[in-house]
């Protein structure tokens, strides 16, 4: 009994041996390349649609500069700054009312993406805008104002309007007047939402978004707009390297922790204004193929299994009786040897 049982055990075991092995290893060549793949597709259409949306973000900021720029030389506004400079608002009544005119037209023609055009004197100090509501305003403190005070042409940082509350873009130009002198500075205030609107509409996948941050970290497009210009990537725990490479204006790929979420990023610059756009994804998702391929891996290991047991079971059986019989006959015939011997044996001792 207990030869058949261990010869019963060898052969199921050898079957389910001989069928699971290479079905383990083909099942597990196949999962770690589906893997590879998935995450090689994934890491690419993931860079390029950063790097598209930095190209796109990258083209719309050099117009907003040609646009200030245009506008710097209109006679109107040249006159007006150069009237301020040389002699005060008041004196310069007449050619800020043009201006005023000048801007008001331009706006209009701009679209609603503008919240305002605004014309300030070297002191800072707006006197002509698009919409006619800032006039005496002190902007000095503003960088873009301070780079145009330079002779610098500028796109400002993203910040939160004194007027609206909204994050808005400051597109920033100095005006010259005829003989070349730096008389004022004329800006675009432009709403960043027409942009953050556009980023935010991309998706990748269910999951995935995309977003963008200006070039100190900070998030200026979100689809979350209650983090926009409240929280900075360079203090996000488990975004250290991103952020770094990032502030490095790199382009790349790379993996992250975020809420105790594994997730895969991509990563561009946009050149012109030093910003950097970030599509990102959770793993699960685009893994879930390599995972529905794993599970099918285990389906079909069971029902093979399962066809394994019972092929070799009959098989066993139909090895293992005919040999239990022999045995049997083997042993009924030996029984029958050793009592024909005893038999014989008896017999020679009565005789002697």
């Amino acid at each position: 009994m207990v030869k058949k049982k261990s010869l019963g055990f060898k052969l199921i075991a050898g079957g389910i041996i001989a069928v699971l092995l290479p079905l383990f290893v083909v099942g597990v060549f196949s999962l770690m390349k589906a893997s590879d793949a998935l995450d090689s597709i994934s890491n690419e259409r993931a860079l390029n649609v950063a790097t598209d949306v930095a190209g796109m973000a990258d083209l719309v900021m050099q117009e907003e500069m040609k646009i200030i720029t245009q506008l710097s030389v209109n006679d109107a506004i040249v006159e007006a700054a150069a009237k301020v400079a040389d002699h005060g608002t008041v004196a310069a009544a007449p050619e800020i009312k043009r201006a005023n005119e000048a801007l008001s037209s331009a706006i209009s023609k701009l679209g609603n993406d503008y919240e305002d055009l605004l014309l300030a004197g070297t002191d800072g100090v707006i006197f002509a805008d698009g919409k006619g509501r800032l006039g005496g305003i002190s902007v000095a403190d503003r960088d873009y104002i301070q780079a145009a005070k330079e002779g610098k042409s500028t796109i400002g940082k993203v910040i939160i309007s004194r007027q609206t509350g909204n994050p808005i873009v400051p597109v920033c130009s100095p005006v010259y007047s005829k003989n070349g002198k730096l008389v004022g500075e004329l800006a675009t205030i432009l709403s960043i939402n027409f942009l953050s609107h556009n980023i935010t509409n991309i998706k990748l996948g269910t999951t995935g978004y995309v977003y963008m941050v200006d070039r100190d970290g900070m998030v200026i497009a979100h689809p979350d707009k209650n983090i926009i210009l409240k929280l900075n990537a360079n203090n996000i725990k488990g975004m250290e390297e991103i952020a770094a490479k990032m502030m490095a204006h790199q382009t790349g790929t790379a993996s992250y922790v975020f809420n105790g979420v594994d997730k895969m990023s991509a990563f561009a610059p946009v050149k012109f204004t030093g910003w950097n756009v970030c599509a990102t994804q959770d793993e699960a998702e685009f893994l879930a193929s390599a995972h529905s391929i794993r599970n099918f891996i285990f389906i079909i290991g069971g029902i093979f299994l399962a066809m394994t047991v019972i092929a070799v079971l009959f098989f066993s059986r139909s090895i293992t009786r005919p040999i239990t019989s022999a045995v049997a006959m083997l042993n009924e015939a030996a029984d029958q040897v050793a009592t024909a011997s005893s038999q014989v044996s008896s017999a020679s001792q009565s005789l002697a």
